[in-house]
């Protein structure tokens, strides 16, 4: 027959569709950077920060260590 199209639509899921094409492995590589990158975060930006704070409240209420 000229002119028919034939398409079939995959019976897998959305996720199961990703999971495939990702893959566990990359997940994982993913989780693994993103918790390296909180780390990071809490040792540069968020102890100085807190640590700055403390100061600040130390010198404000008239302690001196």
């Amino acid at each position: 027959m000229a002119g028919v199209i034939s398409v079939t639509i995959p019976r897998a899921s959305l996720t199961e569709s990703i999971l495939r094409f990702i893959g566990p492995v990359e997940l994982g590589l993913v989780l693994a950077s993103i918790v390296v990158a909180l780390v990071f975060v809490k040792i540069t930006i968020i102890k100085p920060i807190r640590f700055l704070t403390a100061a600040a409240h130390g010198i404000s209420v008239g302690w001196i260590p």
